[in-house]
């Protein structure tokens, strides 16, 4: 089989309204970057990892781990920014200006740093060997999709029409979420759908993570995500 060229994106803007410098704060006794770029340094089948930024204190972290950095124009860098978009910007930099085209792209979010390589290294191996266009890894929810209400001028219902919250927790359909951990694609599938906005296209294969996660959102979640680092390995 004819080798795929993979590459690992970490989009890592400057601004943060819930943390300052959040990309940069430690989890762990690290940058919560720098977790992201160990894990795409550890698989066997990343080529070229790339910090996709607009801030200066990221790019020199990034560099000083010898790993390329994509500078992120303006439009694409403020608050309502596109993971999507970014990744476009960095397919286009990379065939521009090195003449180097991405088969698979892998997605390694800062603000979900606890991982699991042998789920990175899995979602790639499901796109190398043709299984799927795309692949993330979920979770299940911690409530069941029929337990969840919707308010709306003081009228209460249920959000799910004809559900009943009230079945004993055994006995409600289970709903899942996207972890946040990972992501890929193929260069392909994006190509297919330019206008999309989503980076779940085509097939999609889901990988249920095994590990305890966290979204990193706000201080408190990066104390949590301490005790859920301390969990992990034990």
């Amino acid at each position: 089989m004819e080798r795929k060229n993979v590459i690992a994106i970490i989009p890592a803007r400057g601004g943060s309204k819930g943390i300052k410098n959040k990309n940069l704060r430690n989890l762990a006794g690290k940058p919560l970057i720098k977790h992201s770029i160990d894990y795409a340094k550890q698989s066997k089948y990343i080529d070229k990892i790339i910090v996709s930024t607009d801030c200066e204190k990221i790019k020199n972290f990034a560099l000083s781990e010898n790993v390329t950095v994509i500078e992120r124009p303006n439009e694409i860098s403020g608050d309502k920014a596109l993971v999507v978009d970014a990744i476009r910007h960095v397919i286009i930099e990379l065939e521009e200006n090195e003449k180097y085209n991405a088969d698979i792209i892998v997605l390694l979010e800062c603000t979900s740093p606890i991982k699991s390589l042998e789920e990175i290294d899995q979602a790639i191996n499901i796109l190398i060997n043709e299984q799927a266009d795309s692949v993330a890894t979920f979770k299940q929810t911690a409530i069941s999709p029929n337990r969840f209400w919707k308010i709306k001028n003081n009228l209460v219902a249920p959000f799910i029409e004809g559900a009943n919250p009230f079945l004993p927790r055994q006995m409600q359909p289970v709903g899942y979420e996207l972890s946040g951990q990972i992501y890929a694609l193929t260069a392909s599938i994006l190509n297919l759908y330019p206008d999309s906005i989503s980076i779940l296209l085509g097939k999609i294969y889901p990988i249920i993570t095994k590990t305890e996660v966290i979204d990193i959102d706000n201080e408190i979640d990066l104390l949590i995500a301490e005790i859920i680092y301390e969990y992990n390995k034990i």
